[in-house]
This record gives C-alpha cells, structure tokens and sequence, in this order.
C-alpha cells in the first residue's frame, strides 16, 4: 500500500515545487525597466534633467546645473 501511494505523492508534489517555481520566476524583476536600457538612456536622461530643473526652480525657486546623470544602484545590477 506504502509503494503505490508514494508514486502519486511524489508526483503531485514535483508538479506543486514546479508550478511554485515558475510562478517566483514570472514575477521577480529579472531586468531592469526599458528606460534604463542603452537605447532609451538619452531620452530617460534629458527628461531627468528637465523634470530636476523645472522642480527646484518651481518648488525652492533655485537655478540648478546639472553636471552628470546616472541611475540609482537598485537597477544598476541585474
């Protein structure tokens, strides 16, 4: 009785850790968000600028310089 149970058991539960799984791996962030890749950079990066300098001059009424841009350490490893 043990051994005809087991194969069963066994199967549904591969199929369970399987299923579990493939649902970690579809909703973990695995890459980083399209406007960071190399082909939207530059329009990511000009929009950053304007966004910075509309909101101090605006909010704290200061003209800011913007001299480099880059993103936070979160999206920099994969």
């Amino acid at each position: 009785m043990k051994k005809n149970l087991f194969n069963p058991l066994t199967l549904v539960l591969v199929c369970v850790l399987l299923a579990l799984a493939t649902w970690i791996y579809t909703i973990m962030d695995v890459d980083s968000p399209d406007e960071l890749s190399k082909e939207n950079w530059p329009k990511t990066e000009e929009k950053v600028n304007q966004a910075t300098i509309q909101h101090f001059k605006k909010e704290k009424d200061i003209d800011v310089v913007i001299e480099k841009v880059r993103f936070s350490g979160e999206y920099a490893t994969p």
